[in-house]
């Protein structure tokens, strides 16, 4: 920084201001700085920096498993967001392992990080806030808390799941359909039942009490073969359904192909719903209809979080920062 203060013929403060943004500089001066940085190749001590700030720049993200699509595009669109704020991130998977979770946050925490966003594995919340204790801001993903949390630097971040599958029973319907089942994970929480209970209120509400929940989880953990799964437990035990909504979009592409397979032709025979709205949900035959994430303002959101903390109470425990999705209606329903 000194070499660039003497080249453009300014203090080492101004030179700060200009690098760090900060205060007011004329713009002939700010223009001499940046000439001199650019001939320097002068790039500021970010480890310094953060010294000096209490800040790294640097934003932790756990999710469960980067081989499930949703959380590849999930996490593209939060680097993207914490660059715009001018953070990077540092990526690691818990795999759905509640002792791994504990020991990735432990080890993000120790690296320095700022904040950490986490989609949390059931489970895993004394060990993983035993962990965290004393850290923030923890930016909790789609994630009720069944324990009691006092620490004021949690935040809750939650998609409108419930209202997402209320537009596809509602869509459903309007098409004609009476006998809807709901593929459903088994390892899922009575709390964090978004879907379930979602379609059952919607069910109701269109005068369509008899309902079909199929679970269908996949002792590989392959999520395509989750949705074949449901298909099958589908013609065993509800032959009569027309619609099936699965837990996500890469359950519903299984769906899809294992319907086919089977001669039952989507969606003339079986319409198929997914959930999340992966890109490659638009290139299969049919086109897959879905309820959309909006990742971007997903990631926004809590990227806002982690950095600023909750404002006017949103994203606080006690009042969720919730973010609507949209159904988007392609072939396959």
């Amino acid at each position: 920084m000194k070499e660039v203060a003497a080249l453009a013929g300014v203090s080492i403060k101004t030179v700060s201001r200009v690098v760090n943004n900060e205060g007011v500089v004329a713009d002939e001066t700010r223009r001499l700085v940046q000439d001199a940085v650019e001939q320097l190749k002068f790039r500021p001590n970010q480890l310094a920096r953060g010294l000096v700030k209490q800040r790294s720049g640097s934003i932790g993200l756990v999710v469960t498993n980067m081989s499930n699509m949703f959380y590849s595009e999930m996490t593209q669109e939060i680097m993207l967001a914490a660059r715009a704020r001018g953070n990077h991130v540092l990526v690691a998977s818990h795999m759905g392992n509640p002792v791994e979770q504990a020991e990735v946050v432990a080890s993000l925490i120790s690296q320095g990080v700022d904040a950490i966003l986490i989609y949390p594995e059931v489970g895993g919340d004394a060990k993983l806030f035993e962990v965290a204790e004393g850290f923030g801001p923890f930016v909790l993903m789609d994630h009720i808390l069944p324990i009691a949390v006092s620490n004021e630097n949690i935040f809750l971040l939650q998609s409108d799941i419930s209202d997402g599958i209320g537009q596809v029973v509602n869509y459903l319907c309007d098409l004609g359909h009476e006998q809807i089942a709901i593929e459903v994970s088994a390892n899922v929480p009575e709390a964090r039942r978004w879907r379930e209970r979602g379609f059952i209120a919607a069910m109701a509400a269109r005068g369509l009490a008899t309902h079909r929940r199929i679970v269908s989880d996949a002792t590989n953990g392959r999520e395509t073969d989750c949705g074949g799964r449901a298909v099958e437990i589908l013609r065993e035990t509800y032959p009569e359904a027309t619609a099936l909504i699965c837990y996500n979009d890469m359950r519903a592409m299984g769906a899809v192909a294992a319907a086919r397979a089977t001669g039952l032709r989507v969606p003339e025979d079986l319409a198929i719903v997914g959930f999340d709205n992966l890109a490659i949900g638009e290139l299969i035959d049919p086109p897959l209809t879905t309820v959309s994430i909006d990742k971007a303002k997903t990631a926004a959101a809590a990227v806002e979080l982690a950095l600023s903390g909750a404002r006017a109470g949103r994203g606080t425990v006690q009042d969720p920062w919730i973010v609507p999705v949209q159904l988007v209606k392609r072939n396959s329903a």
